[in-house]
């Protein structure tokens, strides 16, 4: 039960972790602020572990945003409401994280969504 228990602890680090470091990320791009420092919680509940991969589904902010407004009975969020300058820096931002760290790849997002999971199941199979 202890070794049940503990690799819960490490899953949810892991995943309290990532979205930390992907919260800050987007407030860092969207907000012009400077890059900032940061530790990893994972790290302090075990020797620290990244993904062995990140998917981008890639879509343009145009197509994206035209998705949103254009999808019923879709929530509509205060980032939806921001101008397109905001959402063209959040994109260029995942760019430059793609190139940053090479586990980051990128699925083309704006095809059909057989062709999309078609690729992302590519891409994990090549790591599996």
């Amino acid at each position: 039960r202890l070794e049940n228990d503990l690799q819960r602890i490490i899953n949810a680090a892991g995943k309290m972790d990532d979205l930390l470091h992907d919260l800050l990320e987007l407030s860092r791009i969207g907000r012009l602020l400077n890059t900032f420092s940061c530790f990893s919680m994972s790290k302090l509940a075990i020797e620290g572990t990244l993904p062995d991969l990140t998917i981008f589904v890639n879509v343009r902010p145009e197509v994206g945003l035209k998705r949103v407004f254009q999808t019923p009975n879709r929530e509509v969020n205060r980032l939806d409401l921001e101008d397109m300058s905001f959402h063209k820096m959040i994109y260029q931002g995942y760019l430059e994280l793609m190139k940053k760290y090479s586990r980051i790849q990128m699925v083309n997002g704006e095809q059909e969504i057989s062709k999309v999971t078609l690729e992302a199941i590519n891409l994990i199979d090549k790591i599996l």
